[in-house]
């Protein structure tokens, strides 16, 4: 007669090393699977290897599985500095970013808040923030076009809090370091001659 009890107590008496250890190898496979069938041409284009991505996400999967790899690839991309990445990043979520932006603003502020938002993220990224490790702290858990707009939701939120108005220029260090060209300049007419 087989007792489930004892089994059970059986079960969890094997080793757990090894249970782990299995459970790595299980996930490897799974993420190996997942980036040569979902991410492969991708990853290669931007110079990505399946070690990078295993050693961004460790022994664990995203819980979306293989649906924001390519977005990982892109990051990763990004934190190398590959400018075809960045170019793919910029060309999928620019025009999203600056949708949201100018529904609540004008739209010369919301272009010169979204360059700042580049300019902010490609220095994190490179690690000139401190505190702020940018792309390099996407780990595909969602989107990247929620982690982008979360992001820019921060940014603006930090402007609110500062009493910001509208920027006048991308330089927000003293003194300028760009030439006081006002945002919005007047041109004047051309003359009908």
């Amino acid at each position: 007669m087989i007792d489930p009890l004892r089994d059970r107590i059986h079960s969890r008496a094997v080793s757990t090393p090894q249970k782990r250890r299995a459970n790595r190898l299980d996930a490897t496979a799974t993420l190996r699977r997942l980036y040569f069938s979902a991410t492969g041409q991708i990853a290669q284009a931007h110079g990505v290897t399946f070690e990078d991505i295993q050693s961004r996400l460790g022994d664990s999967l995203p819980q979306a599985g293989e649906r924001w790899l390519g977005d990982l690839v892109l990051a990763i991309g990004c934190e190398r500095g590959r400018q075809e990445s960045w170019g793919a990043v910029r060309t999928a979520h620019a025009w999203r970013l600056r949708e949201a932006l100018s529904d609540n603003m004008n739209p010369v502020t919301a272009g010169l808040l979204l360059e700042r938002f580049w300019h902010d993220l490609a220095r994190a990224t490179r690690g000139m923030l401190p505190g702020d490790r940018g792309l390099r702290s996407y780990d595909a858990e969602r989107p990247l076009a929620r982690w982008l707009s979360a992001r820019m939701a921060e940014l603006i939120a930090r402007e609110q809090r500062a009493g910001r108005g509208a920027p006048r220029t991308l330089d927000r260090r003293g003194p300028r370091h760009t030439l006081g060209i006002p945002v919005a300049a007047e041109v004047p007419a051309p003359s009908a001659t």
